[in-house]
């Protein structure tokens, strides 16, 4: 899409669907050979990705699985500083 376009004509959301699919390429897809992720680290991996988009833009996920997981990462983080 940039290059029918140029990337200054994309819109902001554009630009995170852009984002979204060079991240999901280089850290989902293209896993290591000698990388051993479990399943519940590619699914943190694709909790990360999505939270790329804005929360309320996840309009196909159930809200109790966004409540659970989106910025999970971040929040997990935070409480332990605050702890």
């Amino acid at each position: 899409m940039k290059a029918v376009v140029g990337e200054e004509a994309l819109t902001d959301e554009d630009r995170l669907f852009l984002e979204f699919h060079d991240r999901f390429e280089a850290e989902f897809v293209k896993q290591d050979l000698m990388e051993n992720r479990t399943i519940f680290q590619s699914l943190d991996k694709a909790w990360d990705l999505l939270s790329l988009f804005p929360k309320e833009k996840l309009t196909k996920i159930k809200k109790a699985h966004k409540d659970n997981f989106y910025m999970r990462e971040k929040r997990v983080f935070d409480e332990r500083r605050n702890a």
